[in-house]
């Protein structure tokens, strides 16, 4: 995903977008690096994923 500030909140914003675009986009977990920002952004727009 590429994003103008790599800090949670861009993060958690182009999630919010692509969820908003995808009406059923609701998954079950992501594949991520140890970026702990992207940790935060993702479970800040799907607060139920596991992690």
């Amino acid at each position: 995903m590429v994003v103008e500030n790599e800090n949670s909140v861009s993060f958690a914003e182009a999630l919010g977008r692509l969820k908003e675009a995808n009406s059923g986009f609701n998954p079950s977990s992501f594949m991520i690096d140890a970026s702990e920002v992207e940790q935060n952004a993702i479970k800040m727009t799907f607060p139920g994923i596991k992690g």
